[in-house]
């Protein structure tokens, strides 16, 4: 594969071009060039609305997760989804609502509660900043903004702060619609330890005309309540309408209207995670076991841990659809292709391309469903020592760790990982003289390209999905960042997998999104480009396909 390079160049230092969320970055002002939005003036007058508005839904909000109220739930059949909204017990707290109710739009209401390790101010803050938002739901959150401020809150607290938001929100696929929503967030404190945070949509806030796929949100947010310990205890309420109208993939309807995978638990399992990857960073936190491999310095492990989230960061963001523009239509046999920012296949596959100044960096993303339960798939595909049966990256060289950092309770499932070939040439030595030349400079070359290449990869299972994945990194590179060096100007090319359930109640099937990148050479043909991603695509798929029913066999 000549035209493809798997890892990305080294960086050019002369050349330092500003990230363009940094560039498009407003506190208080409208976004004029993504969002048509009420006139800013118009919105000052109306301040006093918003407020209103607000405090309605956290009178409402405050009902939804007072124990008091627990009539209101029912347990769903379903332990993935939780608690849902009795409706009847629902339309009489909220007499608005059945206005709300139409042929095209669906109802999902969910309710969930877990401890996270980190203080309630902390999450408080952190939710209110629309940049820090999205990087905290990383897996969750596409692109969020703040439009307008209109009380910061009390600086010791954020008591009383009250701003105008637009979130997209995207999970799992290409094939999964993301969902944009226009709301007010409204923070109250109400004891030392006690806070609560409300989103709602008004649509009186905005010109909604241009949304792409719209949802509205009901009064939905969280109770964060602050424990002696430094964590806190985060009670949190889903309960939006979608337009039931938007496309959704066949391969996943089952799970988005069975399952909720948007809803209460999956916020909450991303929170915790990405609190407890912010604690193995911080200086608290005490490594779990004294051997050569686990990362103990805080630099170091605060160096890995903002690569890993960059790398999250940006795996996740290729998988939102609404992201790709196509101008151009490749066909072949099996193959419906769209090509320029993207090429790709509705049903299957999907190709994205940016220039670069070494080459074209391409994305390939596809789904698939595959007959074995998520847990079985994640194991297989976690496990470094089985990584040769399926990984076009490793070719038939086993792989062993070098390198680690536990994040969290479930420390060999939830973890950042250095991945090597292993340094067979002791047994090479050992081996008869007799061959071709030729063939034994062909294996020294890949020798030494493995010795120059690491993978760095992070790894994460939980009650609603799970994911694997990772990049190579040339292996100075890696030392660099493992020896506290800045990593932000280093380009990575996130490869990796996301694993879920998919909808039936009467199989534990999986649904398989991969997605890879590459840097192409500028001087490859379209058709060239296609063939090569294409044969990585299904190569990869009936390799993971082909171990995981031996495995089955056995």
């Amino acid at each position: 594969m000549a035209h493809f390079q798997m890892c990305p160049p080294e960086p050019q230092p002369k050349k330092t071009t500003p990230k363009p969320t940094k560039k498009r970055k407003r506190k208080e002002t409208c976004i004029n060039e993504d969002y048509d939005i009420c006139d800013t003036k118009e919105s000052e007058e109306n301040s006093s609305s918003f407020l209103s508005v607000a405090k309605s839904a956290m009178r409402e909000l405050l009902r939804l997760v007072s124990t008091t109220e627990e009539s209101l739930w029912t347990r769903h059949l379903n332990k993935v989804v939780g608690f849902t909204l009795d409706r009847q017990m629902y339309v009489n707290l909220n007499s608005t609502f059945s206005k709300l109710i139409s042929p095209n739009r669906r109802e999902e209401s969910s309710k969930e509660e877990l401890i996270v390790r980190s203080s309630g101010k902390n999450l408080v803050e952190l939710i209110l900043d629309s940049e820090e938002w999205a990087k905290l739901f990383p897996t969750i959150v596409s692109n969020a903004k703040t439009v307008k401020v209109f009380n910061a809150g009390s600086p010791e607290n954020r008591n009383g702060a009250l701003q105008a938001m637009v979130g997209e929100v995207h999970i799992l696929s290409p094939l999964v619609p993301s969902r944009e929503f226009y709301f007010i967030r409204y923070c109250r404190q109400f004891s030392n330890n006690d806070w609560v945070i409300v989103d709602v949509s008004g649509d009186f806030l905005f010109d909604r005309a241009n949304i792409r796929n719209p949802a509205y949100k009901l009064p939905s947010g969280c109770l964060i309540r602050e424990m002696p310990n430094g964590k806190s205890k985060v009670t949190w309420v889903e309960h939006v309408m979608v337009n039931e109208m938007s496309q959704q993939h066949m391969l996943y309807k089952d799970l988005i209207q069975e399952y909720n995978p948007f809803g209460a638990k999956i916020w909450l399992y991303a929170l915790q995670r990405m609190c407890e990857k912010n604690h193995c960073s911080s200086i608290e936190y005490t490594p779990k076991h004294d051997n050569d491999r686990e990362i103990r310095s805080k630099e170091g492990r605060k160096s890995v841990m903002d690569l890993s989230n960059r790398m999250i960061r940006s795996f996740c963001k290729d998988l939102n659809r609404a992201n790709m523009n196509h101008i151009l239509t490749h066909h072949t046999n099996e193959y419906k292709i769209h090509l320029t920012q993207e090429i790709y296949n509705p049903n299957k596959f999907r190709l994205k391309c940016r220039s670069n100044a070494n080459g074209v960096v391409v994305t390939a993303i596809g789904s698939v469903r595959l007959h074995f339960a998520p847990q079985t798939v994640f194991h297989f595909l976690s496990d470094e020592r089985r990584r040769q049966e399926w990984d076009s990256l490793v070719g038939e060289r086993e792989m062993h760790e070098v390198a680690y950092i536990s994040i969290g309770e479930i420390q060999s499932y939830n973890r950042i990982s250095i991945l090597e070939i292993y340094d067979d040439d002791n047994d090479d030595d050992n081996d008869d003289d007799d061959g071709d030349d030729d063939d034994e400079k062909e294996d020294d070359d890949n020798k030494n390209n493995n010795k120059n290449v690491q993978i760095f990869q992070e790894v994460c299972i939980d009650p609603v999905g799970a994911y694997v994945v990772y990049a190579p990194i040339n292996t100075r590179h890696m030392h660099r960042i493992l020896n506290e060096e800045n990593s932000s100007d280093l380009e990575i090319l996130p490869w990796g997998f996301m694993i879920s359930k998919d909808g039936h109640f009467d199989a534990d099937d999986t649904l398989l999104t991969f997605s890879f990148k590459v840097l192409v050479s500028a001087e490859a043909s379209l058709g060239v480009t296609m063939q090569r991603l294409t044969s990585i695509f299904t190569t990869t798929i009936e390799k993971i396909q082909h171990a995981l029913d031996y495995e089955d066999d056995d």
